[in-house]
């Protein structure tokens, strides 16, 4: 199960999912997410979520939360959210800390989902909304929203825009181009490989 910050990672991850592996998982929205939301209220508003989810069949939990302007890297956000939570599930559930330390995983992008989009500028390209002129580089950190905007030959509307141009990026040329999409694609691909490789066979 994935749990994303809004509509847009929701249409984009289930427009990628269906298009390279025929399916795909359950994907929910999370608590909310900004600059000014701790990682405390994060877990509090995730925490009936996952509990819900671990009293089913789902065996991983992915969350997608926005690193936004936080004054720490993506990792560090990562490790201290990841921490956070399982803390909080051991509180309320009878699972140990090692079982939660495989299942809870958490893959922020680096700033936000359109750096994402935008870590695979050829591949997007494809989608013919992309400027001929648009040039690849390192886009983590930046404001991936507004560069996509400039790179675009019609105005960003993230729910309608995000799905299309997220299912075109190639993720060999991604991962070599965004940090957090490659640590997200790592996770993605170790828990296909331990948990679901007969369901999501890639072709």
């Amino acid at each position: 199960m994935c749990i994303v910050d809004g509509p847009t990672e929701i249409g984009a991850l289930q427009s990628k999912f269906k298009k390279q592996y025929y399916d795909c998982p359950e994907i929910r929205k999370g608590p909310g997410n900004g600059l000014d939301f701790s990682i405390q209220g994060y877990t509090k508003g995730v925490l009936p979520t996952i509990k819900l989810a671990l009293t089913s069949n789902i065996r991983a939990v992915i969350l997608l939360p926005d690193l936004e302007r936080r004054k720490e890297t993506f990792r560090s956000f990562s490790d201290k959210l990841k921490a956070s939570i399982i803390e909080a599930l051991l509180e309320c559930t009878k699972l140990s800390k090692d079982s939660l330390q495989d299942t809870i995983f958490v893959c922020p992008p680096d700033i936000m989902f359109e750096n994402w989009i935008v870590c695979d500028i050829e591949g997007i390209r494809a989608s013919k909304f992309i400027n001929d002129d648009a040039i690849q580089d390192y886009y983590d950190g930046k404001n991936g929203a507004s560069i996509l905007d400039k790179l675009m030959n019609t105005q960003y509307k993230k729910t309608v825009h995000g799905p299309l141009l997220f299912k075109s990026i190639r993720e060999e040329v991604g991962i070599a181009y965004s940090n957090s999409f490659n640590d997200f694609i790592e996770c993605l691909r170790t828990l296909i490989a331990k948990h679901c490789s007969n369901t999501y066979a890639n072709d």
